[in-house]
C-alpha cells in the first residue's frame, strides 16, 4: 500500500473511532459527524463532514480533497449535512464496525454522542429520488461539489 492510501485509511478510522472532544468538537445536538462512502469499482470514495465545519472528500486509492481555512462555502455544507443527518438517527442501527460499502452501495456513518450509527442505501436509488436517504445523499454531494471546486481553483 502506498503512504497515501494509509494515510487516508487511518484517517477515516480516526474520525469514526474518536469521541468529538478529540477533534475539538463541542457537539450542539446528538450528531456531530458524518461520514458518506460510496463504493466503486476501483474502490471507495470517503466524504467526511463535522460539526466545525470539516469537509474532506478521501479517496481509498489514495489521495484526496480538504476544505482548508477560509473555505466557508464548503464549511457551510458540512455543517448542513451534518445537521440534517440528524434528522436520520432513528431509523440508522448501532455499530462497531466500519467495513467500506459495496460496489453501488452508499454508507452513512453517523457520528452521534451515544456511538456511531450506519445507514446502507443503493446508490442508483438515491441518485432518482427514490429513497428515504435521498435528501441526505443530495447534501453530501453538495459538499463534494464544494471541495472539487477548491480542488479546480488549485
Amino acid at each position: 500500500m502506498s503512504d497515501k492510501v494509509d494515510t487516508n485509511q487511518a484517517i477515516r478510522t480516526h474520525v469514526l473511532c474518536a469521541q468529538p472532544e478529540e477533534l475539538g468538537i463541542t457537539p450542539a445536538g446528538p450528531t456531530w459527524g458524518v461520514l458518506m462512502e460510496i463504493g466503486y469499482f476501483a474502490g471507495t470514495a470517503t466524504l467526511i463532514a463535522l460539526a466545525d465545519g470539516t469537509a474532506s472528500l478521501l479517496f481509498s486509492t489514495g489521495g484526496g480533497i480538504a476544505a482548508n481555512e477560509g473555505q466557508h462555502a464548503a464549511h457551510r455544507v458540512a455543517r448542513e449535512l451534518v445537521s440534517a443527518a440528524g434528522e436520520f438517527l432513528a431509523r440508522a442501527s448501532s455499530t462497531d464496525r466500519y467495513p467500506y460499502p459495496r460496489i453501488g452501495r452508499v454508507r452513512f456513518y453517523l457520528l452521534t454522542t451515544v456511538g456511531v450509527r450506519t445507514l446502507d442505501a443503493e446508490e442508483g436509488a438515491l441518485e432518482l429520488g427514490e429513497h428515504e436517504l435521498s435528501s441526505l445523499f443530495r447534501d453530501g454531494h453538495r459538499v463534494i461539489t464544494e471541495l472539487r471546486q477548491i480542488a479546480e481553483a488549485r
